[in-house]
């Protein structure tokens, strides 16, 4: 036996395969993967001070080879705001022009993946 139970393995080992079907792309080995990264920012307020920030972004997938940069943020039933989305792409953009001059660095995808 398990400690889960036979029907509770069976759902979760369904809902996993479901997933993987909807987004193999995610597993291309092509890409380097980057989970739970944390990028820093310093951006000046709207008063002109500065304000520090931490991104921490689920997944990045690049391919050095192309200059393809995917996002992915994990959700889990809560709210997704295209903004955050967006102040993502900002940042990893901002820090890849920071170190990378050999290749167009772009990013070509951002989305949330909705985990059940």
């Amino acid at each position: 036996g398990n400690m889960l139970g036979n029907t509770r393995l069976r759902d979760i080992m369904a809902r996993s395969e479901k997933f993987l079907k909807k987004n193999y792309e995610i597993f291309d080995p092509r890409f380097t993967v980057y989970k739970e990264l944390e990028l820093k920012t310093v951006e000046a307020d709207e008063n002109g001070r500065e304000r520090r920030s931490t991104h921490i972004i689920d997944r990045l997938n690049v391919d050095h080879s192309t200059g393809e940069i995917i996002i992915y943020d994990y959700k889990s039933g809560r709210t997704m705001k295209k903004e955050q989305l967006e102040r993502y792409e900002r940042v990893v953009v901002e820090k890849v022009k920071e170190r990378e001059r050999k290749v167009d660095y772009r990013v070509v995808k951002k989305e949330f993946l909705e985990i059940q």
